[in-house]
């Protein structure tokens, strides 16, 4: 006759519900690479926060670049116009109306 192996569970002050935190298990070097590990985990998450900071500021810079360059050709067609209408007597509100491409056209012929 064979005999059935019983599941005993353990005494209740090492039960699951009543167990030490698991560093009172660790060895000391246990504990050096825990402390490690958790300094590892810290430097991740500062490098990534860092590298998420360091692309809002390069969005920021983007953005004010885009408007700058924005206004630069908004006053560069002014002068074009000026330059058109000293040349040629032509009105800057009819250069308003025509498309770039014809104030390209016309500011090249006053040039040449």
């Amino acid at each position: 006759m064979q005999q059935k192996e019983t599941f005993r569970l353990p005494p209740p002050s090492t039960s699951f519900g009543h167990l030490p935190p698991p560093s009172d298990f660790l060895l000391p070097h246990e504990e050096e690479n825990e402390a490690r590990s958790w300094s590892a985990q810290d430097a991740v998450l500062k490098h990534k926060e860092e590298v998420e900071a360091r692309g809002r500021k390069e969005q920021k810079y983007l953005r004010s670049v885009a408007i700058f360059r924005a206004k630069l050709q908004t006053e560069a067609v002014k002068v074009q116009k000026n330059l058109i209408y000293c040349k040629t007597g032509v009105s800057p509100h009819y250069l308003t109306l025509c498309s770039p491409w014809l104030i390209k056209e016309d500011y090249e012929a006053v040039v040449e």
